[in-house]
């Protein structure tokens, strides 16, 4: 009786190493597939994410919504644009990662949505401390 036991599991052991084997190259394309998609769908978003930049207008009239953030503090962030002139006005900005030479911001329109920003030292060196600075007391 353990003799059949035995050979079962031999019998099977053998049977899934097989079926690894022979699914490996379907899981590897698929894998690769994934990845060039998913790269190039990140590609494409870097290419197309907004250009321009943030000042902090320690002066401005904080912008308010519904949603309650703790106390409303002097101040706003502004993003400027080429179509902006006076720059749109951020309810908040917040640093998710920083790499001390460049920055990925989470901000926050007046209407809530949130948009995804990319700072680098390399676009304004003599201003970076600023932001840092800004972004840190702000926050």
């Amino acid at each position: 009786c353990g003799a059949w036991v035995y050979l079962g599991a031999q019998t099977t052991t053998a049977m899934n190493i097989a079926l690894i084997y022979a699914a490996s190259p379907v899981l590897i394309a698929l894998g690769a597939v994934l990845w060039l998609g998913w790269a190039g769908f990140a590609w494409r978003s870097w290419l197309h994410s907004p250009a321009g930049h943030l000042q902090w207008d320690a002066l401005g009239p904080p912008v308010s919504s519904g949603l309650a953030h703790g106390p409303a503090r002097a101040g706003v962030w502004r993003w400027h644009r080429d179509a902006l002139a006076d720059g749109a006005p951020l309810q908040q900005v917040e640093r998710v990662l920083d790499l001390q030479d460049r920055m990925l911001l989470r901000v926050r329109n007046p209407d809530g949505a949130h948009r995804w920003l990319w700072v680098e030292r390399s676009s304004d060196p003599a201003r970076w401390n600023d932001l840092r600075r800004a972004l840190v007391r702000v926050a």
